[in-house]
């Protein structure tokens, strides 16, 4: 308990320095994300993000995302992606230009970027209190068919925040959408060096052309392999050696997945699958 409450204390302590040296380096903002993936259970998910800004430009992802982007950059290959690909949460932002795209890869690293046209039309409110050791006040928004409530801090002034959330006059260290289905939380910064590791520009589209494209990968999950005469697909017989797999059987499993899996931050496109 003694040792819980010292990291406490010296994460604060870690903050506090962080903010008051702030300059124009290159900074990572690593925060928790909670989402419930199934809209019909209560349990809930973790996942380390992070959020790179350099200059006007910020990248929020996974760490493992991060990784596969430097990978990818040094070698041209990066760990695999997600198969659900609506659930990737991966978003590049310009604050000058205001664009904020979401981002998507296929396995085969087909990438998608749908461009963000919802706004931000935030009300600041006059509660303030003390998120991770930050003086922060309150504002709320609406977005992707949820009610969202955030907490910024001025100590660090940057415009930006996790997800697509930004254009406050300081960073949001957290925010938690009403149902509670979702929520992102601050837990430590630092300045770096080096690049940022963008992915490259993908098929630029809307959320309604994304939606229509997702429902044709829920139609058909392995159309990617057909078409490059990649199945079957072999698993190992328990034996040393392999069998093939029933493209079937593995289409039922992933629809399945998609269906229990879907409940999106963008509430207002998701697709409705059925009990097929």
């Amino acid at each position: 308990m003694c040792l819980f409450f010292i990291m406490k204390i010296l994460t604060f302590i870690f903050f506090i320095c962080f903010a008051s040296s702030f300059s124009a380096q290159k900074q990572a903002f690593i925060y928790e994300m909670k989402y419930r993936p199934d809209i019909h259970k209560d349990s809930m998910i973790l996942k380390r993000m992070v959020l790179d800004i350099s200059g006007n430009v910020s990248v929020f992802r996974t760490e493992q995302d991060r990784k596969s982007d430097s990978l990818i950059s040094a070698s041209g290959f990066g760990t695999g992606a997600d198969q659900h690909i609506e659930r990737q949460v991966y978003v590049t932002k310009d604050v000058i230009s205001a664009k904020v795209t979401r981002n998507f890869r296929t396995r085969f690293n087909d990438l998608y970027d749908v461009k963000v046209e919802e706004a931000l039309n935030w009300q600041v409110m006059p509660e303030k209190k003390k998120i991770g050791g930050f003086d922060a006040q309150k504002a709320v928004t609406d977005y992707g068919g949820r009610k969202w409530t955030v907490w910024f801090t001025e100590e660090i002034p940057v415009s930006d925040g996790p997800y697509i959330f930004h254009g406050l006059p300081g960073l949001i260290v957290k925010a938690t959408d009403a149902g509670r289905d979702y929520e992102f939380m601050l837990i430590a910064a630092k300045n770096t060096s080096g690049n940022l590791f963008m992915r490259k520009k993908g098929l630029e589209m809307n959320f309604s052309d994304f939606k229509k494209l997702m429902m044709q990968y829920y139609s058909d999950p392995y159309a990617d392999l057909k078409l490059r005469n990649m199945l079957p697909v072999y698993t190992s017989d328990g034996h040393g050696g392999k069998k093939a797999m029933d493209l079937n059987e593995l289409t039922r499993k992933t629809q399945k997945m998609i269906r229990q899996y879907n409940n999106p931050i963008e509430l207002n496109y998701r697709n409705e699958y059925g009990e097929q």
